[in-house]
C-alpha cells in the first residue's frame, strides 16, 4: 500500500581468473524469474530481434573511460556495455580489467539503434578463443564483469537478462567484489526481510539502513495489494512501516503480459524477490519499479 510522504579492493590477477572459480550458469541459487523475460511470449519476441543483429568483428576495443568505448572498425560509434552500471568503489579495478581484456576483443554487438544522451550505442563484447583472461571468453564482457562483483546488472536495452543475472546472483552468494561491502552505509546488497529460509540473515545490512541509495533487495512478500493504478508488494506485517515496492500500471501490465496481472502478482505472495532501485522513505523503505527487468521472482 502507499504510504506518507551509487553510494575494497582484490588483486586484478584474482579478478581475471575468477571466471575460473565459480561457474558461469550459478545454478546452485535461484534461478530468477526477471521482468518481461518472464512472459514468454515477449521473451521470444527480444531474442528474435536479438538474432537479427549482427555481431561485428573488431579487432581492439579503445577504453577512454568504463563507460566510454570506442574501435576502429567501427567509426563513428562510442558505445558502453550494455545492461550494467559501474560503482565508483570499483571503478578504477574495472577500468583495469577492461584495458587488459580490450587487448584480447574480438566481436561486438550493438543491441540498440539510438544512442543515449551522450551519444552511446550499448553493446555486448566477446573476446577471441584464444584469451588467456581466464574464463569462457565467449561469454559477454558484462557477464563476466558481473561474474567477478565489478559491476552491477542495470538492465536497460530489453534483451534476455537471464545469464546476467545468474552471473551476478553468484557472485552475491559468493561475495566477491562489490557485494563484499557488507557495512549498513555502503552495502549494495541489503534485505528486506528478518527471514531468510527461517533464520535471520548473516551480515546482511537492512533495506532501512539503505535510504537514498541505489541497492539490490531481496525478501520474501508477506501480501500483495492491487489499486487502480498501482499495485504493492508488502514484506511485513505492517506495510506503514515495512519495506513495499509500488509498481505501476505500465510496469505491472509489462511483467504479467497484459490484463492478467492480477492473477500473476498474487502467486508471488511467499516468494523470495529481488528487486533494484533506489530506496525511499515513505513511513518506512519503499522503492517504485522503474524497469520491470529490475524485478525478479523465484520460481514457484
Amino acid at each position: 500500500m502507499p504510504k506518507a510522504g551509487f553510494s575494497c579492493r582484490f588483486l586484478l590477477a584474482t579478478i581475471i581468473t575468477i571466471g575460473t572459480l565459480f561457474p558461469i550458469d550459478g545454478h546452485a541459487g535461484p534461478d530468477w524469474q526477471c521482468g518481461v523475460a518472464a512472459n514468454h511470449d515477449i521473451a521470444k519476441s527480444v531474442q528474435s530481434d536479438q538474432a537479427d543483429r549482427n555481431w561485428h568483428e573488431i579487432s581492439q576495443v579503445d577504453i577512454h573511460r568504463v563507460d566510454q568505448l570506442t574501435a576502429s572498425d567501427l567509426p563513428d560509434v562510442t558505445f558502453r556495455l550494455a545492461d550494467v552500471e559501474f560503482v565508483p568503489e570499483y571503478q578504477d579495478l574495472a577500468l583495469n580489467w577492461l584495458q587488459t581484456t580490450s587487448r584480447e576483443s574480438d566481436k561486438a554487438l550493438l543491441l540498440l539503434d539510438d544512442p543515449d544522451f551522450l551519444g552511446r550505442r550499448p553493446a555486448w563484447i566477446t573476446s577471441r578463443p584464444s584469451g588467456g583472461l581466464g574464463g569462457d571468453n565467449s561469454v559477454p564482457w558484462s557477464q563476466r564483469l558481473l561474474l567477478a562483483g565489478l559491476v552491477m546488472a542495470l538492465p536497460q536495452t530489453g534483451s534476455d537478462v537471464g545469464s546476467l543475472m545468474d552471473a551476478e546472483d553468484t557472485a552475491i552468494r559468493q561475495r566477491a567484489g562489490i557485494w563484499s561491502i557488507r557495512d549498513t552505509r555502503h552495502a549494495y546488497f541489503v534485505t528486506a526481510s528478518t527471514e531468510w529460509d527461517g533464520a535471520p540473515p548473516s551480515g546482511i545490512p537492512s533495506v532501512e539502513d539503505a535510504i537514498g541509495r541505489f541497492v539490490v533487495v531481496d525478501g520474501v512478500v508477506r501480501s500483495v495489494e492491487h489499486q487502480e493504478w498501482r499495485s504493492y508488494l508488502n514484506f511485513g506485517d505492517n506495510w506503514r512501516s515495512d519495506f513495499t515496492i509500488a509498481l505501476d500500471d505500465a510496469v505491472r501490465r509489462s511483467i504479467a503480459g497484459g490484463d492478467n496481472f492480477e492473477k500473476v502478482m498474487d502467486r508471488w505472495s511467499g516468494r523470495k524477490v529481488r528487486v533494484r532501485g533506489i530506496i525511499e522513505s515513505r513511513g518506512g523503505p519503499y522503492v517504485s519499479l522503474e524497469n520491470p527487468d529490475w524485478l525478479c521472482v523465484q520460481p514457484e
